[in-house]
């Protein structure tokens, strides 16, 4: 008995693939009013928890690498691996926010990348971790990335260009013939 299914194609592009698993495929998927929401407010979330991560940042960083400091060299070159990928993360989550805004491609590229240095300092600080409380902390650090990752791609296509002719295609402005 031979099936008679559509064969997929398998998306070459690691973007597609993704696009292809947490939205085509996805168990379920958002609304579209929500959607527009999550597209409308995610900059505005993003401002708000980097102006409350960022004074903790100055204040736990040098507290945690002196702690980390006892626990040999392994563990201290790891930290600092995670602390470059952080400020990495920081950074590309601040350039970011204008282009969220305006709902540019490279914004929302730039929002992908962050998460996936979040995940990188996520998994360097599970080599660190060994206190119950701090693999906890973690792993739900881990789970809200990949949270994030999921809704990330859900709202993908509101920051496609478009291919028509009006100003958002033309760079900003309208093209006016006589």
């Amino acid at each position: 008995m031979t099936d008679k299914r559509p064969v997929e194609k398998t998306p070459s592009n690691p973007l597609d693939f993704l696009e292809h698993r947490l939205v085509i495929n996805a168990p379920w998927q958002i609304a579209e009013a929500t959607k527009e929401g999550i597209v409308r407010w995610w900059p505005r979330i993003t401002l708000c928890g980097l102006v409350l991560v960022l004074p903790a940042l100055h204040l736990f960083l040098p507290l945690m690498e002196f702690g980390v400091s006892f626990g040999g060299a392994a563990d201290s070159a790891r930290f600092g691996y995670a602390q470059v990928c952080l400020a990495i993360q920081l950074a590309l989550m601040l350039i970011s926010v204008p282009g969220m805004f305006a709902r540019k491609p490279w914004a929302w590229l730039a929002a992908f990348y962050a998460l996936l240095f979040g995940l990188l300092v996520g998994l360097l600080g599970a080599t660190i971790a060994d206190r119950p409380i701090a693999q906890t902390f973690v792993a739900s650090l881990l789970l809200l990335h990949f949270g994030l990752l999921y809704l990330l791609f859900q709202v993908r296509a509101r920051f496609r260009p478009t291919r028509s002719g009006s100003a958002s295609s033309s760079g900003g402005h309208p093209t006016t013939r006589p």
